[in-house]
């Protein structure tokens, strides 16, 4: 499935003194539009805008809804099916899919939890920069499965390491399954903290850990469905 992109802004050219540079933003998008996404930055595709000069491009566009940007040199290429990392995720990993069991009657939140983590950036995980294997997941009750909600909303229950095996490419996705054991883990943290969340209904919200320990709904996801939290009655 091609991404949705939407180039808001291209130029491409060389200056000497006076620029010479031209805008190719509705050239760019027309080409995009036929289904080329790998494209070369050159004089064959977008015409000599400045004979005898090296040239140049940059490039502003949304792509699913997340602004990239782009610059680089005459003949570099821009392949814009893969989105290259953008900074708003640590290793640019995306929780989705959550599946949980609410299971009170004995004594746990979640007897059983299942997701799926994809991969959005251009390069592999792990890679030369992450090359370790193991990630942290957090976890997360919320009253409301609002994307744009502030970080005092999300209540902390717990935190579990996964291990990204085989290498994950991109648009790839790995399936995890939490332990029963894992989520007992879970519900005893929230047991012995009788006041970390009052009695009433939650969504489950789970994302990979950034480096700042930030909200980040962006690659995070909510459970399907809200679970009535009862174990601070026990």
């Amino acid at each position: 499935m091609n991404p949705n992109i939407s180039i808001k802004y291209a130029v491409y050219g060389g200056s000497t003194g006076t620029s010479q540079a031209r805008d190719i933003t509705t050239t760019l998008q027309k080409r995009i539009n036929k289904g080329e996404l790998n494209i070369t930055f050159d004089n064959n595709t977008f015409g000599d805008t400045a004979p005898g000069q090296h040239k140049g491009f940059a490039v502003i566009a949304d792509i699913n809804e997340q602004s990239f940007v782009y610059a680089g040199i005459e003949g570099d290429h821009v392949d814009f099916s893969k989105p290259p990392v953008n900074g708003y995720a640590h290793r640019n990993l995306k929780v989705s899919d959550i599946s949980a069991t609410y299971d009170p009657g004995n004594n746990q939140l979640f007897s059983h939890c299942q997701l799926d983590i994809e991969n959005l950036a251009a390069e592999d995980f792990p890679n030369s920069h992450f090359p370790s294997t193991w990630i942290w997941l957090d976890f997360y009750l919320v009253a409301d499965d609002d994307p744009i909600q502030t970080s005092d909303q999300f209540t902390k229950i717990g935190a579990l390491p996964v291990a990204i095996k085989p290498v994950l490419e991109h648009s790839h996705i790995q399936s995890v399954s939490i332990s029963n054991s894992d989520t007992y883990d879970m519900a005893g943290f929230l047991l012995s903290n009788p006041n970390l969340v009052p009695v009433g209904d939650y969504f489950l919200y789970v994302q990979v850990r950034n480096d700042d320990n930030t909200i980040a709904t962006a690659t995070g996801a909510f459970s399907s469905e809200s679970y009535s939290y009862i174990l601070n009655d026990y």
